[in-house]
């Protein structure tokens, strides 16, 4: 791939993984010093192992946590110009199931919005102080289709999802007053573990055909690294397997007499 981002720093959460684990691989192969957070021990020394990445384990919708994992970065790497905050987690193991307002379980929905929604919120204010002070940078947020157009399977994680929305075209003004860039991608279906998948798809194969499938964690990890070496800011992404092209920018209506 090349060193195209040689002398760069990030951080990237949910590195355990899945999209932050292609994340992680793609960043370090492009010459970039990174930081992989999860709480997943064995996930995370595997992505170190293949990487020669900085594991951190940290507890992403934990405030403390948040700040003291950008403070060790910039104190490792003496700067901070990119993070990935893509740690989340689903409401319901079986998603095809079906179920009543009976079997929701709201101890979980706390879990979810802690993981899903403040550990973007604590990672981007955190991220964006330190940037700030070393002239800038850009955070990426992990968000969903399913918070755009809701998913009926995952009432918790869409509705998170919908936050960090709301929280990144919200924010993106205030944080590049100070020189940072915030965007969030939402992704379409992604072969995950997450998702109990494993297996890859060919974006451009299946844009081709017209056929729509899963996503690669890896096809997903370059739009997204593309996201955070733009000049876009305050932007919702879409990231649709057979698409193109793949990342898209997502328009949303205005409301007349607001604001």
């Amino acid at each position: 791939m090349g060193e195209d981002l040689e002398g760069t720093s990030a951080i990237v959460t949910g590195g355990a993984s899945g999209i932050g684990r292609a994340l992680v691989e793609q960043l370090t192969a492009r010459g970039a010093r990174v930081m992989a957070v999860d709480l997943d021990d064995d996930g995370l020394a595997e992505t170190c192992n293949r990487t020669g990445s900085v594991g951190r384990k940290a507890d992403v919708s934990s405030l403390e946590e948040n700040e003291a994992l950008v403070s060790e970065a910039v104190d490792q790497f003496g700067r901070l110009d990119m993070v990935f905050l893509n740690a989340g987690i689903l409401d319901r193991d079986h998603q095809q199931v079906e179920y009543g307002t009976a079997d929701l379980d709201l101890k979980r929905y706390a879990l979810v919005r802690a993981v899903n929604t403040d550990g973007v919120v604590y990672g981007s204010v955190a991220a964006a102080r330190a940037m700030a002070r070393s002239g800038g940078g850009s955070v990426v947020a992990t968000a969903s289709v399913a918070g755009l157009v809701g998913y009926e399977a995952t009432p918790f994680y869409s509705a998170t999802k919908s936050a960090v929305i709301g929280w990144v075209r919200s924010i993106g003004a205030a944080m590049s007053k100070d020189g940072v860039r915030i965007n969030a991608i939402c992704p379409g279906g992604v072969a995950t573990p997450m998702l109990g998948l494993e297996a890859d798809s060919d974006a451009a194969a299946a844009a081709a055909k017209s056929v729509p499938t899963l996503l690669a964690p890896r096809d997903l990890a370059a739009e997204m690294i593309a996201t955070a070496r733009s000049d876009a800011a305050g932007e919702v992404l879409t990231v649709v397997a057979g698409r193109l092209p793949l990342r898209q920018a997502h328009p949303f209506a205005d409301v007349p007499g607001f604001p």
